[in-house]
């Protein structure tokens, strides 16, 4: 475990942070209470890309905005000390990116950020200038071809993860990143936005290759340096099967909207999750008032 970022108390819960990524959550309690804060934000922060992958629950395309920051100057000057932020840079990297990623170092706001294997490899320098300067600390790298190039650059990161999509990514891609030393994070599939039109499309090959990553997720665990699942993957691959009661409440970090919310800072609304139908609006609220209508909804 490497150097420790720094800690925080939310609830009965004491939080903390290691610059390697790892999170410790702790009580003396027998039970957590709920948060009194969030720790975790997905912020969404453009909608423009020019990328036009049909799987795309969020229907980002080159018709798609960025975010004004300056309209949520309230909302991101009351994020709370040492929170993790994951934010989308998508094809095109905001206009904005740098200031606002200097903000947020300079009030202790973890970023991380996921962007495309396309343009991770085309931009490696540039990436790599933002970790080194600690304006971001994880790099999710949305992987389409694991080859030798693209493996070579990621392991230049410490905090990079390779993200992957259940029903998307192949035995053949699985197996290419075999015994390399690679983080990788498997989210599941979104029937929200175009992720509903290319399922009709291309369903009956989506479920093999779900149904095959099911039955060999203990077998390919063996052969990655760290797994990790997002709450809808957590469920479609019923990873609660595969270890023992001790081990998943250890590793599960809560239900979406336990500790965690979602942020559209395009079109000025906050959710339990990037898939809710059930929206607010930001207006001037602060993020602390967002995460209680969140967390007691």
């Amino acid at each position: 475990m490497e150097r420790l970022l720094g800690q925080y108390k939310n609830s009965n819960a004491i939080v903390k942070l290691y610059e390697d990524g790892t999170k410790i959550r702790e009580t003396e309690d027998d039970d957590f209470l709920p948060a009194e804060r969030p720790e975790t934000m997905d912020v969404c922060i453009s909608e423009y890309c020019a990328n036009d992958c049909p799987m795309c629950y969020a229907g980002c395309s080159k018709s798609g905005q960025h975010a004004d920051f300056q309209k949520y100057a309230k909302l991101l000057n009351s994020i709370p000390y040492l929170c993790e932020m994951a934010i989308n840079i998508n094809s095109d990297p905001h206009p904005n990116l740098i200031p606002f990623l200097e903000t947020m170092k300079e009030q202790n706001i973890i970023v991380n950020a996921t962007v495309h294997q396309k343009q991770f490899v085309e931009n490696t320098d540039f990436y790599k200038d933002l970790t080194d300067k600690k304006l971001l600390y994880g790099l999710g790298i949305s992987m389409v071809n694991p080859n030798e190039t693209f493996l070579k650059k990621v392991k230049q990161f410490p905090n990079a993860i390779i993200h992957v999509i259940n029903g998307i990514v192949t035995e053949e891609q699985i197996k290419a990143m075999y015994d390399q030393d690679i983080k990788m994070l498997i989210l599941g599939y979104k029937m929200v936005g175009r992720g509903i039109d290319w399922y009709a499309e291309e369903g009956y090959k989506i479920l093999d290759k779900q149904i095959w990553l099911k039955k060999n997720l203990p077998e390919i665990s063996n052969h990655f340096a760290i797994i990790s699942f997002d709450n809808l993957a957590v469920e479609q691959l019923e990873v609660k099967n595969l270890v023992n009661e001790k081990t998943y409440n250890e590793r599960f970090l809560g239900e979406d909207g336990s500790i965690s919310f979602y942020i559209n800072l395009v079109d000025g609304y906050f959710a339990k999750n990037s898939l809710s139908d059930i929206h607010y609006p930001i207006g001037d609220k602060t993020v602390d008032e967002c995460f209680k209508i969140i967390r007691n909804s």
